[in-house]
C-alpha cells in the first residue's frame, strides 16, 4: 500500500470538498447574514425552500465527513511512515504547519471562513497525544475539546457583539 492511493477516500474527499463549496458559494458572494436568514434580503419566492433543503441536506454535513476523512488519513499516513521507519510525528508537525500557513494566508488573504487554519491546529493537537490511547481516553480527550470548542465559541460570540450577550442568560 505505500505509495498507493486509495481511490475511494480521494472519491468521497472530492465530493465533500464540492459539497462543501455549494454550501459556502453563499457566503463567498453574500453579506454574512445571508448564512443565518433566508430573508436576509426580505421576502423571496423559494428563498426559504432553498434555505431549508440545504440546512437540512448539507450544511455540516460535509465539513463533519471532510473531518472524518481528514483524521483517517492522518492515522493512515502516520502508520504507513512508521511502517517505513520515518519519523511520523515529526513529518506530520510539518505538514500541519505547512496546512497552518496555507490556512492562515487564505483566511487573511482571500476569504474568512476558511477552515484550515483549524485543521492544522487539530492535527498539532493530535500529534501530540500519546500514541495508542485507549477508545475511552480518546472519547474523554474529544470531550474536553468540544466543550472547550463551545465555550471560546460562546465567549467570542459575546466580544464580537454587544448584543449577543442577551441570547446567553447563563453567563
Amino acid at each position: 500500500l505505500a505509495g498507493e492511493r486509495l481511490i475511494t477516500l480521494d472519491f468521497i474527499r472530492g465530493v465533500a470538498v464540492i459539497a462543501i463549496l455549494a454550501v459556502n458559494i453563499f457566503s463567498f458572494a453574500l453579506p454574512d447574514g445571508a448564512a443565518l436568514s433566508p430573508h436576509w434580503r426580505g421576502e423571496q419566492e423559494g428563498d426559504a425552500s432553498a434555505f431549508i433543503a440545504n440546512y437540512i441536506f448539507a450544511d455540516g454535513k460535509f465539513r463533519g465527513l471532510f473531518t472524518l476523512l481528514f483524521g483517517a488519513g492522518m492515522a493512515m499516513m502516520m502508520e504507513r511512515h512508521l511502517a517505513q521507519g520515518l519519523p511520523a510525528r515529526t513529518l506530520h508537525m510539518h505538514r500541519m504547519i505547512w496546512l497552518g500557513v496555507i490556512g492562515a494566508a487564505h483566511m487573511v488573504l482571500l476569504w474568512h471562513g476558511d477552515i484550515l487554519l483549524g485543521y492544522a491546529l487539530c492535527g498539532l493537537l493530535l500529534t501530540a497525544l500519546p500514541p495508542h490511547l485507549s477508545a475511552r481516553r480518546l472519547i474523554g480527550v474529544g470531550t474536553v475539546l468540544m466543550l472547550g470548542g463551545a465555550v471560546m465559541l460562546a465567549a467570542m460570540s459575546l466580544f464580537s457583539s454587544p448584543h449577543m450577550a442577551a441570547h446567553l442568560p447563563f453567563l
